[in-house]
């Protein structure tokens, strides 16, 4: 077992070395995450057709893409039990379609044009369980 024998006048040089070690984590991160929906020549689109919802993204990890008839969402999922809300596309095959909030996406406008479809689709609440023994 080796010991690190630290002085007095080290502590800044190891403070800059975490510094540039945690710089060079953050460019990588950057480089790897936001870069590519920077390069691609793709901009993120969600259209909604009579029949079909098309989602294109440019890059998968900030939004999924699908693209699915209306007749085949069974219902539209609403999640409210943190801090911001999410809004699920469910389809007969139980497959999920996350709606993302990312590129500005007007998600409630989505939701309410989606809800005025023929016929009406239902709307699923997800809500923290409380239990009937927790104090009120």
């Amino acid at each position: 077992m080796v010991a690190l024998m630290l002085k007095r006048e080290d502590s800044p040089i190891i403070f800059w070395a975490i510094v540039v070690v945690m710089g060079g984590a953050g460019g990588i991160l950057f480089i790897g995450y936001f870069i590519p929906n920077l390069v691609m020549s793709r901009q993120f689109s969600l259209r909604i057709y009579s029949d079909r919802i098309v989602c294109e993204s440019p890059h998968r990890s900030l939004a999924p893409a699908f693209d699915l008839p209306l007749s085949e969402i069974q219902f539209l999922e609403h999640d409210a039990r943190g801090d911001a809300e999410s809004w699920t596309i469910v389809t007969h095959d139980q497959k999920r379609h996350f709606i993302t909030h990312n590129y500005g996406n007007p998600v409630k406008r989505i939701v309410k044009i989606l809800m005025a479809a023929e016929p009406p689709l239902k709307v699923v609440k997800l809500t923290v369980w409380k239990s009937p023994w927790a104090k009120k």
